[in-house]
């Protein structure tokens, strides 16, 4: 028989680091595989292999076999998957492709890191039990709750917003009103009178809205249930470390999370406001654990990590970067400089106007002379109330501030990737991460409560 063996060239082929324990995982598989087919032909175990007695030595776990065994099978293995990549496949964890797909599904932009109802729908949480049990409880019980709190701040804050932007632009149009009034009495006195009562509405308005926002507290309310939201989804993602869930206390782990949900929902906002000044340099340490999962769902857990928690942020952070920037760039400071520029230039108007209509006269000129005075008077006015609204959204600081996190992650992401192996790793890089989102959330807490404004 003339036969030439050819195998497909895998002489250029490099398998990812992160499939060393898909190897070693379907290794042992062949070796089960093999040691059923033997068993159902009646092989029986020997310490020497004897083909006509149907005996063997290998007829044992896959951990008992000689290293030079195992060999052969991750050899096998290793050189079918190359021949896979060599052929233009790609080989991923459906978790990890799942959840890409998803983290980019604009429809889950609000929610992805804290609702995992589609992937537990999708079924993809099933090869990791444990993991999969943890997160359906968290699903059940810390969602609804992150929800309401999740809710309540968003109300509060659109009723922050509403008051602040009434209280500011009915001032300026009060400030505006007056200016009007007194040029109106100069050159069209008749409709002064309207003026004059426009200008007292917006006062009122403006000073209402003060004594709204001063009396309701929307500002501070805001922050407290936005705490409670944020603090809410890092207990989430912390408890996945505890030891409880994998040394096999799933009864402890859950009181655990309960006591930590219902001691988060009794925050009042003077609590909330001295978590947000406390300093809390270093993050917490790592609590050791008596059991070990196994590999893949160590893997699955640092995938869910990276994909939920920390690459989430991170195209959070760059979405509201962009979008704070462009807010900040329509009211950027230098139409603030063109707008004092041109009330500048409208008073040497004012001043040729006057005096051509002083030696020649002409009502024209009377007229351009009342309203460069009016506009030289209005417009600084109205970069103040664009200034002040910057101000009381802090926005080009949260732009900044965004920005700088988003960068900041980029490091995190490629350290849980790269340890993605390591239980103890993936534990302290989870601790980290949550601490660095907590003190992000602090600074935030802290450019809130000094926001420029009169709440």
């Amino acid at each position: 028989m003339d036969y030439t063996p050819k195998p497909v060239d895998t002489s250029g082929v490099e398998l990812p680091q992160d499939l060393q324990i898909l190897i070693e995982r379907l290794a042992e598989n062949a070796h089960e595989v093999w040691a059923r087919k033997r068993v159902s032909e009646d092989w029986t175990y020997s310490q020497e292999k004897n083909a006509e007695r149907k005996q063997t030595p290998w007829l044992v776990p896959y951990c008992e076999l000689p290293e030079a065994e195992k060999d052969t099978d991750r050899q096998v293995i290793r050189e079918s998957l190359k021949a896979a990549y060599a052929l233009g496949w790609s080989i991923k964890m459906l978790l990890d492709v799942h959840l890409e797909q998803e983290r980019h599904n604009p429809q889950r932009f609000a929610t992805f890191d804290i609702d995992d109802q589609p992937e537990l729908d999708a079924g993809v949480l099933e090869p990791f039990p444990v993991l999969k049990d943890a997160i359906a409880f968290l699903q059940q019980h810390l969602y609804p709750t992150w929800c309401k709190a999740d809710a309540d701040a968003l109300r509060q804050q659109k009723r922050h917003r509403r008051v602040a932007q009434c209280a500011i632009f009915a001032g300026v149009a009060a400030i505006v009103l007056a200016v009007v009034q007194l040029a109106l009495k100069l050159q069209w006195p008749q409709w002064s009178d309207i003026a004059a009562g426009l200008e007292i509405a917006s006062a009122v308005i403006a000073a209402l809205a003060v004594i709204l926002g001063v009396w309701a507290r929307f500002h501070r309310r805001w922050l407290g249930q936005r705490q409670a939201a944020e603090r809410l989804r890092s207990l989430k993602f912390c408890s996945l470390m505890w030891p409880a869930l994998w040394d096999a206390h799933p009864d402890s782990w859950q009181q655990r999370v309960r006591t930590t949900m219902a001691g988060l929902m009794q925050l009042d906002i003077r609590q909330a406001e001295e978590w947000a000044m406390d300093d809390h340099p270093e993050p917490d340490t790592v609590e050791p654990l008596t059991n070990k999962p196994e590999p893949t769902t160590v893997r699955a857990l640092a995938m869910y990590y990276r994909q939920k928690r920390l690459g989430y942020q991170q195209d959070f952070f760059a979405r509201r970067s962009q979008a704070y920037r462009a807010q900040a760039g329509r009211m950027r400071p230098l139409v603030q400089l063109t707008l004092f520029a041109v009330s500048v230039c409208m008073v040497f108007v004012h001043v040729a106007a006057e005096l051509i209509h002083h030696h020649w006269g002409g009502a024209g000129w009377k007229i351009l002379e009342v309203v460069a005075l009016t506009l030289a008077a209005i417009l600084p006015v109205v970069g103040f109330g664009m200034r002040a609204r910057l101000s009381a959204f802090e926005i080009p600081r949260t732009a900044i501030f965004y920005n700088a996190k988003e960068r900041a992650l980029r490091f995190l992401v490629t350290l849980v990737q790269a340890d993605a192996d390591d239980l103890d790793k993936t534990r302290a890089h989870i601790v980290r991460g949550e601490h660095f989102l907590e003190d992000e959330h602090r600074d935030w807490c802290r450019l809130l409560l000094e926001a420029e404004w009169f709440l």
